[in-house]
């Protein structure tokens, strides 16, 4: 995939002379500068969780019946699992980390009880005071 800009010989944007003169260079986008790096299909972070889980369970708990059936679970189910999800969306679990900070419903008005005065409005970017 190749970005190119479409500009008049000499000029740049706003009628500004263009510091190359004549025609702007194409320069190459690569899909890696772009695309997640994954690790066995999923997010760096989740890979982590899953492979110290399996661990604390085998090397913790001991290779017992009920650690391998947890552990078989983690890795022939929710794994694949994820990497399902991550295929559809690589920020998944990003997405859903910040999805619970929120609220689960927001009032679309005041309360009956709510303070009569207007709330405070703050500035978007604060002053360098």
């Amino acid at each position: 995939m190749r970005a190119v800009r479409d500009v008049p010989s000499g000029l740049w944007a706003e009628g500004r002379a263009y510091a190359g003169g004549g025609v702007p260079r194409e320069q190459p986008l690569y899909a890696s500068l772009v695309r997640p790096m994954l690790y066995f299909g999923v997010e760096r972070q989740v890979i982590a969780i899953e492979a110290t889980l399996v661990a604390a369970l085998l090397f913790g708990v001991g290779p017992h019946l009920a650690t391998l059936a947890v552990a078989a679970v983690v890795l022939l189910i929710l794994h694949p699992a994820l990497v399902w999800l991550t295929a559809r969306d690589p920020q998944v679990t990003e997405v859903f980390l910040r999805s619970r900070g929120y609220a689960d419903y927001y009032a679309p008005h005041a309360t009956v009880t709510a303070s009569a005065r207007p709330p405070r409005v703050r500035p978007s970017v604060p002053h360098p005071c």
